[in-house]
């Protein structure tokens, strides 16, 4: 988008990054080449991954073999997935409850009014 000034502005628009996912096996063969003395620069770059990310699955994945580390992750993934069942149930609950005592002060303020 250009302003009227001739200048360009990017308010208004709508930017999408693409989100690249890594299974298992490349970040602990990753993390095992660092170890191995391979600068994490060099790594970084040559494998799209930012440093923040890079740490991140250090402290998640570190000295683990590709086995242990799926594991872990289906296991974390099986909690997220509870909790987000467990959270659908009480808002479910909570308009339901909600819907009831609606109900119910509709039904009093009728009877207070004859």
């Amino acid at each position: 988008m250009v302003s009227s000034a001739g200048k360009s502005s990017l308010s208004g628009w709508l930017f999408f990054v693409k989100v690249k996912w890594f299974s298992v096996e490349p970040v602990t063969e990753i993390l095992k080449q660092v170890e191995l003395g391979t600068p994490i620069a060099e790594l970084l770059r040559r494998h799209v991954v930012s440093e923040q990310r890079y740490y991140r699955w250090k402290k998640l994945y570190a000295g683990m073999a590709p086995s242990e580390a799926r594991k872990l992750r289906e296991m974390r993934e099986h909690k997220n997935v509870k909790r987000k069942r467990l959270v659908s149930d009480l808002s479910l609950d909570e308009v339901m409850l909600q819907d009831v005592l609606q109900k119910k002060l509709r039904g009093l303020s009728r009877s207070a009014r004859s």
